[in-house]
């Protein structure tokens, strides 16, 4: 677990999207270890449809994945969100939303967790859902990246304030992190 803390503007989402293979570094090269491969990736913005209900954007995710549908009521349910699983997503709260977004993390099994500001816009409670589902995927083998404004305390933490270089500037030696 590697917390990526700093200012707007200086570089987290831009790196986070070029390690999930959505952007290209403007110079140089970044190479990653083979445990990156086929990373989850959250952003801010979900991707989801606004008039499908939270059950139905979920089970759309999971064909465009290829992913047998389990019954989505445990998962609903974990978030935190099981009374508004009819409701078109327009009538959700910015923080039902984000829920339903990191709903994703436990529907998709994906060693690597690449995620920018994961807990924008939740309540305590949301916040407590999202640190137990990183402890079961840290507990289990995985990894996770967050890169956000605000320390989390989840693991290992990297503060680009520390650092007098733009972030694409600094070494991708994984060892000194």
């Amino acid at each position: 677990m590697l917390e990526i803390i700093g200012p707007n503007g200086c570089g987290k989402t831009s790196f986070l999207k070029m390690m999930a293979g959505l952007s290209q570094p403007t110079e140089g090269t970044l190479s990653f270890p083979l445990f990156f491969k086929n990373p989850l990736y959250l952003s801010l913005r979900s991707g989801f449809d606004e008039d499908l209900t939270a059950y139905e954007n979920l089970q759309y995710l999971l064909a465009l994945e290829r992913q047998k549908c389990p019954d989505l009521s445990d998962t609903l349910k974990r978030m935190g969100i099981t009374s508004f699983k009819d409701q078109p997503l327009q009538q959700f709260s910015s923080g039902e939303k984000q829920r339903i977004s990191l709903a994703r993390l436990l529907l998709l099994n994906r060693p690597c967790w690449l995620l920018d500001e994961p807990v924008t816009s939740l309540d305590s409670k949301g916040e407590e859902i999202f640190r137990e589902i990183c402890r079961e995927h840290l507990k289990q083998g995985g990894i996770i990246l967050i890169a956000s404004p605000k320390l989390l305390s989840l693991g290992k933490t990297l503060y680009l304030k520390d650092y007098d270089k733009p972030f694409a500037q600094l070494s991708n030696s994984w060892e000194n992190l």
